[in-house]
């Protein structure tokens, strides 16, 4: 059977049937609008589900399997990168959106895995929680205060308020 035989087969199989999905959700979607706005599309790329081992190289063999299959099998919700230049492009900031769903232990131990390799990395990691549909708070820990945005505010007047707390990561 020749390559074309084998993939006419397999778009025939029941097994093969894909369709798209969204790959921004919501809330992704406005935090990313706040961010454009907050600090401005001139200097920086955004890009969503990126997977963590495009971002985090490895350096060595991962010897715990959950561990090697958490980093195979993980993204981080938006990736930013400066603009311009040539030649190599380092991850600038990852942002995280956190939701009621990332309040269990499961998702707890998770995220800070996924913080754990993001810091091995040097790679920022900004959390960003919605506190209603207006207010976005966004923090590097937990426990600190970060700086809460009003979504409308950003969206109607243009405010460049995250620039501050963005250059004191980088």
């Amino acid at each position: 059977m020749n390559i074309l035989d084998q993939l006419t087969k397999l778009n025939q199989s029941s097994l093969c049937q894909f369709s798209p999905r969204p790959v921004v959700n919501c809330h992704e979607e406005s935090v990313q609008e706040i961010i454009e706005i907050s600090i401005g599309i001139e200097k920086f790329r955004y890009s969503h589900q990126v997977a963590l081992r495009s971002i985090c190289q490895r350096n060595g063999f991962i010897d715990d399997e959950k561990i090697f299959k958490f980093y195979s099998n993980s993204s981080v919700d938006i990736f930013i990168l400066k603009k311009g230049g040539y030649g190599l492009k380092l991850p600038l900031l990852v942002i995280e959106c956190q939701s009621s769903f990332h309040d269990n232990d499961d998702a707890i131990a998770r995220d800070l895995l996924k913080k754990d390799i993001l810091t091995e990395s040097d790679i920022p990691l900004v959390s960003v929680r919605a506190l209603d549909t207006r207010y976005y708070h966004f923090y590097q820990d937990v426990n600190s205060a970060g700086i809460v945005v009003v979504f409308k505010s950003v969206r109607e007047r243009g405010y460049r308020v995250l620039d501050s707390f963005v250059e004191q990561l980088g």
